[in-house]
Order: structure tokens, then C-alpha cells, then sequence
């Protein structure tokens, strides 16, 4: 049977007939929704607000602690309210059935480990006001096949969908001159992913970003990006051609590496057979 719970079942936000009431912030914690049998639940709505007639106090749930959903092997939905502007680290990791969330409007950033091996998780969509993705954030969510990060995100951490399901990644273009930053073996294992469109203000490719990405034929690296770090790309055995924007620096020793099937890499509008471009680019040439 399909379960829907609120929490605490108290309804909007209202005046106490009795004088004005007090209104206080609430961080959700493991404890609370433990005592009010929130967890092992298949569908779970949470309140902008809980109302405490008795002591004339109106909560508002501006966050969810760390760890307060982990390990949940029965949650497969659940509603946030747009008040809660932070998440904590592992707050639904390893939620093995979960497969719908949204994401507050005001949320800025996505912790480490926050949806870790989520493997049932299907679509995302992410706060116009992110600016970071965490360690591990979706690490192993293989269900997740198309994600477009939002023009506010600046910083994607190491690991951040390392053997994940995704088959496109889009980061939408800024006209911000902000840095972006994408950590290393971001998408390291991600065997389905043939679509990776950068923002343009990524000015290095980090260790193992792309490592066995079996289905990717084509890399066209952002036009900002400067640095190759060594083996940047690894045992993609599928790769075919890779563009460099035309102020590219420096490719570090094996930045490219163990890709058999590379057959030209692009630069300046001229085509190099891999083995000149990496010579070419060791000599910061």
C-alpha cells in the first residue's frame, strides 16, 4: 500500500487566537524524524512549517541535518518545502529505491555524499542559485541519465557522479567571468556517457576526469580551459577526436591516456595525430 506521511500533520502557518506567535527556526534531525515515524516510509511530504499550538511557537524548516535519511532502504519519494536553503552531508545517501526529490529553489549547495548510491534516482533538477555540487553527490546513482547543471554552479567537486548512469552532462554557459572548477574522476567510470557540453569558464581539465567513458567518440573542451593534467582522459576506448580551444597551454605527460582509438586531436583549426599534439603541448609549445 502506497504511504504518504506529513510530518507532525500540522497544517499552514496560522495566528494563535491567544496573541502573536513566535516564529523559530527548525533544522530537521534523524531523531525528529524518527519520533514522529517519518523514516521506512514509501512517500514522505515535508511542511514549510510546524505549528506548536501549545507553546504558540510557529517552526519554520530551514534545513535537514546530516545523515537524517541514510540508509533508507523504503523511501522512493519525497517533497521538500522551498524554505530549506541547506541539505546536509549523506542526508539520503544510500537510499537504494529512492527515485523523485526536488530540490529547493533556494538551496545553494549539494553536499558530499548527499544522494551516494541512490541507484533508483532518476531526474534531478537543480536551485537556479546552486553554486556547488559536493564530493560523491551522486556517486553511483546509475538511473540518472541526463543531468543540466544550472549557469550558478561554479565548483563540482572530485567524485561528484563518479559511476553514475549519465549519458549527457550540460553545464549551461555564463557570462559570469567566475571561475568553474570541476574536481578529479568526476565522471571516472561513467560508462554511458556519450554528451558533455562545459561551461566556458573552466580553465583546467583535473586527473581521471574522464576515465573509462567507454561510449564518448567526441570531447570538445571549453574555450577558457588552459591545462591538461595528467591522465585527464583515460582508457576512454571509444574517443575518436578531441577539440582544444585555441588559447590552450599546456598538456601535462600522459594527460591522454590509453585511449587506442583517438585518431586526431583539433587545435587552432588544425588537425594533429595524437602523438604531435601531446609532444607539441609538453613543450608548452
Amino acid at each position: 500500500e502506497f504511504q504518504t506521511t506529513i510530518l507532525l500533520g500540522f497544517k499552514k502557518r496560522e495566528k494563535d487566537k491567544g496573541g502573536k506567535m513566535k516564529t523559530k527556526k527548525l533544522i530537521l534531525t534523524r531523531d525528529i524524524v524518527d519520533k514522529q515515524g517519518i523514516l521506512m516510509k514509501k512517500s514522505v511530504i515535508i511542511p514549510s512549517h510546524i505549528i506548536d499550538k501549545e507553546n504558540n511557537i510557529d517552526y519554520e524548516i530551514t534545513a535537514i541535518e546530516n545523515c537524517v535519511f541514510e540508509d533508507d532502504s523504503i523511501l522512493e519519494s519525497i517533497i521538500l518545502p522551498n524554505t530549506i536553503k541547506r541539505i546536509g552531508d549523506y542526508a539520503f545517501s544510500n537510499c537504494i529505491n529512492l527515485k523523485s526529490i526536488n530540490l529547493p529553489k533556494g538551496l545553494l549547495s549539494i553536499k558530499p555524499y548527499t544522494f551516494n548510491n541512490c541507484i533508483d534516482l532518476k531526474n534531478i533538477t537543480f536551485s537556479e542559485k546552486l553554486k556547488t555540487i559536493g564530493t560523491c553527490a551522486f556517486r553511483k546513482c546509475r538511473s540518472l541519465k541526463k543531468v543540466k547543471i544550472p549557469k550558478s554552479v561554479t565548483s563540482i567537486d572530485s567524485y561528484a557522479f563518479k559511476h553514475s548512469g549519465l549519458e549527457s552532462f550540460i553545464h549551461e554557459q555564463s557570462d559570469d567571468l567566475e571561475r568553474v572548477m570541476i574536481g578529479k574522476e568526476c565522471f571516472s567510470g561513467c560508462d554511458n556517457l556519450s554528451e558533455v557540453i562545459f561551461s566556458d569558464n573552466m580553465k583546467m581539465l583535473n586527473t581521471l576526469t574522464f576515465s573509462g567513458c567507454e561510449k564518448l567518440e567526441k570531447l570538445v573542451l571549453p574555450k577558457d580551459l588552459k591545462t591538461m593534467h595528467s591522465s585527464s582522459i583515460a582508457f576512454c576506448k571509444n574517443l575518436k577526436e578531441i577539440y582544444l580551444p585555441r588559447y590552450f597551454q599546456t598538456m601535462e605527460e600522459n594527460a591522454i591516456m590509453d585511449c587506442p582509438n583517438i585518431t586526431r586531436i583539433y587545435w587552432k583549426g588544425i588537425s594533429y595525430p595524437q602523438e604531435i599534439a601531446e609532444l607539441k603541448f609538453k613543450s608548452h609549445l
